[in-house]
């Protein structure tokens, strides 16, 4: 099966019938990345550009290395130290089991964390928005639902990706696809 060309989801063949596929959900890593640069930039500017004649150049270079490594500290408190603990409160309430945004399949079971689910289970797939204000994107992802209509899982994943990751999703569980629904989640979107 040839995955299609996502913009930003990925299906990844890992060999033995093995497939991964991620959605657009970015991990808590960003959080990271984000405050780096943030430390980088930040220590670039208060230490040499800073406009204080009276500081030397040494001066200057500790200062800009105490914001980064500042930065870089909380970065690292903040993703590894403060949000495990929140997400861990949220596992026990089983939030994560319907976000598949990186799982793998091997032909006969899902497997998403510490979750799996047989491919049995699934019935249809759909697509689905939840739309916010005005000023935020919306969330588009691809539900999975089971034999009772109850969703068991979702991707996340941007617009343009909605109808090939249902199609794909769809194709790869070996349950039906049709165009019609998808031509009437856009139409009413």
């Amino acid at each position: 099966m040839n995955a299609p060309n996502f913009r930003q989801a990925t299906i990844e063949e890992k060999g033995n019938g093995l497939i991964r596929i991620k959605g657009n959900s970015q991990n808590l890593n960003v959080i990271l990345y984000i405050f780096i640069a943030f430390g980088i930039f930040g220590g670039f500017f208060i230490g040499f550009v800073s406009p204080d004649a009276s500081q030397t150049q040494y001066d200057r270079i500790e200062i800009g290395l105490v914001t980064f490594v500042f930065f870089t500290a909380f970065a690292f408190f903040v993703r590894f130290i403060f949000l495990p603990p929140i997400f861990w409160l949220f596992r026990g309430k089983n939030f994560y089991k319907l976000w598949w945004n990186d799982f793998t399949f091997d032909g006969k079971t899902v497997i998403s964390g510490k979750f799996s689910i047989e491919v049995s289970e699934i019935a249809f797939i759909e697509p689905f928005v939840k739309k916010f204000s005005s000023d935020t994107d919306d969330w588009y992802y691809a539900q999975i639902m089971n034999h009772k209509g109850i969703e068991i899982g979702r991707v996340m994943v941007v617009s343009e990706d909605l109808s090939m990751m249902v199609e794909y999703l769809s194709d790869l569980f070996g349950v039906s696809y049709d165009e019609n629904i998808m031509e009437k989640f856009w139409s009413n979107d």
